[in-house]
């Protein structure tokens, strides 16, 4: 299973806020309020998955044996460099 997503997809370069169009309005208002609750909540589903992932990760070194861990950290800097 994999909890990371698609790491292809590209973020775009305005932020969600600014794509709205400020009139001043109480609609305005509106709109800015409700993307920001939906970043929270996006915000707080990737802190529980990177929670997660850093559990399953420390459960993965303690019943892998030295020889196994050591290959994950190499091969983890090697991708890390691309």
């Amino acid at each position: 299973m994999n909890h990371i997503g698609d790491t292809n997809k590209m973020v775009g370069e305005t932020p969600r806020i600014d794509s709205i169009k400020d009139d001043g309005s109480w609609e305005y208002q509106d709109m800015v309020y409700r993307e920001g609750q939906k970043l929270e909540r996006e915000l707080i589903k990737s802190i529980k998955q990177i929670k997660q992932l850093k559990y399953e990760v420390a459960v993965l070194r303690w019943y892998a044996n030295e020889e196994a861990i050591k290959k994950a950290d190499e091969s983890l800097n090697k991708d890390a460099k691309l």
